[in-house]
């Protein structure tokens, strides 16, 4: 039986190619923020290494969200944009964005809750194209809580 060999990165690879992609996903989240002024952002990232997150390596994870109180429930409309450099050259680079709608009372599950993901790959991203994938699912959170 034959099993393909995996060429792991070095940790000063994954941490180059780590840069390259943060400083595109940096760009565009500071353009996107221009135009999404009343969304809160949370910065997950692990840009370090090892030190705080749990995950392996080097990871972007950025959630944006706002809540709105509507006949007693918070309507929530979030995304979770998150990169986690691969440890090995085979893995596909991609940037994962979680959308997700909900309506809830704080401390009760959601009586409303729906989810997407959208996934790029990490060629051929520019600042402008982070921008726009999250405007466009930031505004996909929004008409999902209003349907």
């Amino acid at each position: 039986m034959f099993t393909p060999k995996i060429e792991e990165k070095t940790d000063t690879e994954c941490e180059r190619l780590f840069r390259q992609v943060e400083a595109v996903l940096d760009r565009g989240l500071a353009l996107a923020k221009l135009e999404l002024a009343n969304c809160d952002v949370l910065d997950f990232c692990n840009r370090s290494g090892f030190e705080k997150s749990g995950f392996p390596y080097y990871v972007w994870d950025v959630t944006l969200h706002e809540d709105n109180i509507t006949d007693g429930y918070i309507a929530r409309k979030a995304i979770i944009v998150r990169y986690m450099e691969p440890l090995t050259r085979d893995e596909k680079r991609t940037v994962q964005i979680n959308t997700v709608a909900e309506r809830f009372i704080r401390g009760q599950e959601s009586i409303f809750k729906r989810t997407a993901l959208r996934v790029l790959d990490v060629n051929g991203l520019t600042p402008e194209v982070a921008q726009d994938a999250i405007v466009s699912a930031f505004t996909k959170a929004g008409e999902m809580i209003s349907s």
